[in-house]
This record gives structure tokens, sequence and C-alpha cells, in this order.
């Protein structure tokens, strides 16, 4: 019989809704759960995909709105590999968990429910993975790989985690100007890179050779230190490493899947200066005399004034968008920044 002690230990028994041999259920308070979290470093999967930041602000203005909404899907799933030490994994709600952080801080303190697996070993393990994720688009390419790809997925990932994870974006944001590790997994896996190799070091060579030819083909070295701002700050340490592959401003990754296709890469534009008379203007055409006006972005509520406020791009300026009055509009300093490189979509 499978030993639970250490789980045991961790887990308030006064909390458990349901105790069978190999699964128990909890249901914690967000503010239990989050000190739960605080002491216990509960690991992630290799297979487990990155956080998306752009994802967990959506799900925060979703529970502010419709918090009755969050009670089909407040569970936590976990499986615990029985040791005397911590081999507790996060198998399903990576997202939910940081939104169950981030309401905490400021003083929500709903239920969530704790499932916690008690598996044997590793194939197991992988088995309720697939099972949890086989209608989960973020894991679907992973999941429908044969054994062997996802053997070799398994290797590249650990390669990546081991060698570059300085390089990559530790969160998936939609402005990032790096790639995380699963979004740069994902776009190959989907394209069927995996199923070229017969092994990973054929793979490895393969990669690193693509890394190398790039590299060599748009000169980024010499390209930085002729002019560095031609790169945007987090970009500067890859370029300076050569390790380009992280880069969203780049076509790389189809330049893995096909080496007849032609390195590019989309170096930062200058800002152009939005001068006081255009500044005004626009103003003038978003609320006429007004001395006051509600900021037009989405739902925000803040109010803006005419000698007070930030002019937002409707098509940014990343995207080729121009600095005229036809594409700026007033709002808030906060928006404006939230905004950051993407386009503002009326």
């Amino acid at each position: 019989m499978i030993s639970h002690n250490f789980l045991d230990s961790i887990f308030k028994n006064t909390l458990i809704v349901c105790n069978l041999q190999n699964y128990k259920e909890y249901k914690y308070t967000f503010t239990d759960f989050v000190e739960l979290l605080n002491s216990n470093n509960f690991k992630k999967p290799i297979y487990q995909t990155s956080v998306d930041n752009d994802k967990i602000n959506e799900m925060m203005e979703s529970y502010k709105t419709y918090p009755e909404f969050f009670y089909f899907k407040n569970k936590i799933v976990l499986a615990y590999v029985p040791s005397e030490q911590n081999n507790i994994y996060i198998m399903d709600g990576q997202h939910r968990i940081e939104l169950i952080k981030n309401l905490n801080l400021i003083n929500y303190n709903d239920y969530i429910y704790i499932c916690c697996y008690i598996i044997d070993d590793e194939n197991k393990m992988k088995l309720l993975f697939d099972e949890l994720n086989k209608d989960s688009y973020k894991n679907h390419n992973y999941v429908f790989l044969d054994d062997f790809s996802k053997n070799l997925h398994n290797k590249f990932t650990e390669y990546l985690e081991t060698n570059y994870s300085i390089y990559f974006e530790s969160k998936k944001k939609k402005e990032a100007y790096r790639k995380t590790i699963s979004e740069f997994l994902n776009s190959i896996v989907f394209e069927n890179y995996l199923l070229k190799f017969n092994n990973f070091e054929e793979l490895k060579r393969d990669f690193e050779s693509a890394n190398f030819q790039f590299n060599w083909t748009i000169k980024y070295k010499d390209l930085f230190n002729n002019n560095n701002k031609l790169f945007y700050k987090d970009e500067y340490d890859c370029v300076n490493s050569g390790i380009i592959f992280t880069l969203k401003n780049n076509n790389f990754n189809e330049y893995l899947l096909n080496r007849k296709i032609v390195p590019s890469h989309k170096f930062k534009k200058d800002k152009k200066r939005i001068s006081k008379k255009l500044k005004k203007e626009v103003w003038l055409k978003e609320f006429g005399n007004k001395k006051t006006g509600k900021c037009p972005y989405k739902n925000c509520k803040n109010t803006i004034t005419e000698n007070d406020y930030s002019c937002g791009h409707i098509i940014s300026e990343y995207n080729g968008g121009e600095t005229d009055i036809n594409n700026l509009k007033p709002m808030c300093y906060g928006c404006n920044n939230r905004l950051g490189k993407r386009n503002w979509i009326l």
C-alpha cells in the first residue's frame, strides 16, 4: 500500500471532503491555499505549458464581474508521488492558482477544491496529464504526440530549460519580445518538426545548426555593435549571446522547419514624437471643447482632462501605425501603458 505520510503532513485533514486510497480532495479558502503554496514548492511537470499573463488578467476581470461562474471551475488537480520529500506536481489549474494569488492580494477569499491523486509511477502521471488535457487547446499538441515524439519533446524541453531558460520569457505575454519555451515548442510541434529525427542528438544538431546559420545570415552581433538601437532592450542579451531562437521579431521557427525560408528580422523603429499641437488636435477631435472626458479605451472609467492625458495609437507604431490624427486617440496613462505594442481594437 502506498504511504501518504508526507501528504498528510502538509494538508489540513480537517478540510478533507473525499478520502480514498489513492485520491484525496480538500476544500480550502483562497487564504489558506495561498499559505499552503507559500509553504510548499509544488513542482511543474516538464510537459506542462507556460503561464499566460494575459489569460490571468482576463480571468481576473471575469471573476470580478461574474464570481458565481467560478464555481464550475474551482478545482486544482495535483499528483503526489509518495516519498519523504515534496513530490507534488501541479497537473491542472496553474492559471487558476495565479488567479487565486492575485485575488487574495485584493482580499477576495472564496473557496477552491484541491484534488490530489496519489500516483506511484511516472507513466501513470503522464496518463493523468493526457486525460486532463484531451480537450485543452494549450496542451493539445503534446497530448496527441506518439510516445516516441513525447520522449523527444521532453528531452528537448529539458535541454532548453537547462541551457537557455534565461533567454526565454518565464510567462507568456502578448507584448513580450521573447517567447516562452512553451510558445517556441508548440509552433514546431504543430508542424511535426519532431518527426524528422530518430533520436535527440540528431534533433539537437539540427537545431543548433539552424541557430548558427540564421545568426550568421542576419549578422546580429555586427548589427548590434554598430547600432544597438535597432533592437529592443529585452532582446539585447539574446543578440549578444547569439541565442536568437527565443526572439519573436524574427522568422526563426519558419526557418527551422524549412531551410529554404530566407531569414528576416523586424527591427525596432524610432518612435515619432507627438507634438503639443497634434496632441491638442486629437483632444478636439474626440471631445470638442469639453474640459474633461471619459477615457475611451474599452471599459475604462477614468476621467481625463484636456491638460492631463495620454495619446494612444489605434494601430501601434510597432505594427506600422502612423503618428497622425487619424491614428491617435486621447486616453489615460494607465490604459496607454497596458496597451503597449498592441493595436487598439475599437
